[in-house]
């Protein structure tokens, strides 16, 4: 199925402007002209379109009045104004498109998302795959089979992807009930009023009970009590506010989708609209011809031929607990051989097997301890990794996230999936279809392979080099040894100061209960601050939106206040040891009577060490109990 990109212009020129401003300085060129919005539009929209898809269409708003201001007339009233530096940039947003053959459009009287709405209905009519990419929520009533929503968080780097199913688990929510949504519950961001007093919980609430507005509006003498209350005074705003949220889909506009045809852009004229707004790192990234995209050709293999060159070789562990997870396959991959074998297959393949443990074959990696240490567990001994594309990449950005796709995308490298777009999350996390996985897991390994270079000079060019392939690469070696060596625990004295603890937390409790006078959940805050605050009356309580503060800080503030309070502080330190650490680690424990943490080398920005799974760096000493137990 061919596929129709669909962008929202301003929302991206918007996220570009600011995104690039907030140190509160401007791009500009030689003419004083600021690009800084457009640059960053720029680099969106490359990203976007690099997939190569059929059809590319970017729809802009028409001005700020439109038929919504007629419905509601302080329609988007309470927006900022737009700053004065970024006005001129909508006009060099659609001189970029033009000069990069891109196709755009706008309708007086109509906002973009209605433009894109009208196209998302002529791309489903036509057969087409839809993506519509936005900051805008109220584009998800626009989800279909065909049309996916892409929401910007960072940039176009990091984008929430949703589709029916994802719009049903995080909602509850079918497409069109999210005009209902909106209406029920309203919009601050575009002054859209809804029912005064009815937020998000309410508003779906509502709706898994009634469906919509108009099927709430049938039913709203039956609601008893102040929420009747509510909803009979703003039911006229709700049906009011729903129609300003609806996107039209049937708006009088051409639609050519010969023009929309992508088909790159033209090297000279791009150049000089950078030339003159003088972007001259956008002009280093073009090519004078694009490079021919290289679809992945694997081979699903039961036994795996032989391996003749250095390659990529990228385990598919299940969990992130590489210490307890299942291994699914292994991906090989070189500029000649491409490859995937499931682990029943590889555990039987002695050739495969002594491939993987011979140090002498050159293999590259992302994050090698969890291949290493994974494939350890689960039977299979990998040796000869020379090269982690995890830690390379740290080196260089701290910042980028762990995940293979970010790496990707801070390289600009297609072709890598996020891993919750194959695997699913949560509840829905499964192993998907052979075909599916493979291409997946040897996709990482092609990416491994084409980056190594990529990565290798420029760590060599910026004098980092040396840290990584000294310093980082062997400890993470030794970490791994460490990891597997595993820490020793004496069960029997854990198990003794738990039950210990017990009894002093219930003890603690009843006291609690004695001498403020009423049983409560401890460990609730907001029971909690009812007791201290209003029913024993203590004063310095911070009232917030879900009751009192009962924080640290607070409670420590009043700890003379009453005799309750130390006891208070007390019951939630030895409980918070009891779960985490008594308990906690009981359930960490290893057959081997040891526990095996996860030393995360690629975590912190400032290079320290962390541990996870379970945290072993952080059992508190500051008490007496936490040395205990240390």
């Amino acid at each position: 199925m061919e596929e129709l990109i669909l962008i929202d212009g301003n929302s991206l020129l918007f996220k570009a402007f600011y995104a690039t401003s907030y140190t509160g300085n401007y791009m500009v060129n030689r003419n004083g002209i600021p690009t800084n919005g457009v640059y960053g539009f720029a680099r969106m929209v490359e990203k976007i379109i690099s997939t190569n898809p059929k059809y590319v269409i970017v729809a802009f708003d028409y001005g700020k009045k439109t038929f919504r201001n007629e419905l509601l007339d302080t329609y988007k009233a309470t927006r900022k104004e737009t700053p004065q530096e970024l006005v001129p940039q909508f006009a060099l947003a659609r001189e970029y498109l033009t000069a990069h053959n891109i196709t755009w459009y706008e309708v007086e009287g109509y906002e973009g998302d209605d433009i894109i709405g009208t196209l998302v209905d002529f791309g489903e009519k036509n057969n087409l795959k839809v993506s519509v990419y936005t900051g805008d929520k109220d584009a998800n009533q626009l989800i279909s089979p065909q049309t996916t929503i892409y929401r910007t968080v960072k940039g176009v780097t990091e984008l929430d992807i949703y589709n029916e199913q994802t719009l049903l688990d995080k909602y509850g929510l079918k497409p069109d009930q999210f005009r209902d949504f909106l209406g029920l519950m309203g919009d601050s961001s575009d002054n859209i009023p809804g029912i005064k007093g009815v937020g998000e919980k309410t508003a779906l609430k509502l709706l898994h009970q009634y469906g919509t507005i108009e099927g709430l509006q049938e039913h709203q003498d039956e609601i008893k009590g102040k929420m009747g209350e509510k909803i009979r005074a703003g039911m006229e705003d709700a049906l009011m506010s729903k129609k300003v949220a609806t996107i039209l889909r049937d708006i009088p506009i051409d639609v050519d989708l010969e023009k929309a045809t992508y088909q790159g852009y033209d090297y000279e004229t791009l150049k000089s609209f950078y030339e003159k707004y003088d972007m001259n790192s956008l002009i280093k990234s073009m090519t004078t011809e694009a490079a021919p995209k290289k679809e992945l050709k694997l081979e699903i293999v039961d036994h795996m031929p032989e391996i003749t060159k250095d390659s990529a070789v990228y385990p598919s562990i299940y969990d992130t607990n590489y210490h307890r997870s299942i291994i699914l396959g292994y991906g090989i991959y070189n500029d000649e051989q491409a490859y995937f074998i499931s682990y029943e297959n590889a555990l039987k393949d002695e050739s495969f097997l002594a491939y993987l443990k011979d140090e002498n074959k050159k293999k590259y990696g992302y994050d090698i301890k969890s291949a290493v240490i994974g494939s350890r567990w689960n039977g299979i001994e990998i040796n000869g990794y020379t090269f982690d594309l995890s830690l390379a990449s740290y080196v260089l950005e701290p910042a980028i996230k762990e995940e293979l796709k970010y790496v990707c995308t801070h390289f600009d490298y297609e072709g890598v999936q996020y891993d919750e777009e194959v695997f699913g999350k949560g509840a829905k996390k499964h192993i998907p279809e052979d075909d599916i996985l493979a291409s997946h897991i040897v996709s990482k390994a092609k990416a491994i392979y084409e980056l190594k270079d990529v990565v290798t000079k420029e760590l060599k060019d910026k004098n980092q080099y040396e840290l990584y392939e000294n310093i980082e690469l062997p400890v993470t070696r030794i970490l791994g040894e460490m990891e597997f060596a595993g820490t020793e625990i004496d069960l029997d004295v854990l198990k003794e100061m738990d039950t210990a603890f017990d009894e002093t937390i219930e003890k603690l409790a009843n006291d609690i209960y004695r001498i403020s006078g009423t049983t409560f959940n401890i460990s609730s805050p907001k029971q909690l601050g009812q007791v201290l605050f209003e029913d024993l009356g203590l004063k310095g309580g911070k009232k917030t939106k879900t009751g009192y503060s009962t924080s640290q800080d607070v409670l420590e503030k009043i700890i003379d206040a009453h005799p309750v309070v130390p006891l208070v502080l007390e019951y939630r330190m030895l409980t918070k040891l009891s779960s985490t650490y008594l308990k906690g680690l009981q359930e960490q424990v290893f057959p081997d009577n040891k526990i095996h943490t996860i030393y995360k080398q690629t975590l912190t920005h400032t290079g320290r060490l962390s541990s996870v799974d379970p945290n072993l760096q952080n059992i508190p000493v500051r008490s007496e109990e936490g040395k205990l137990i240390r």
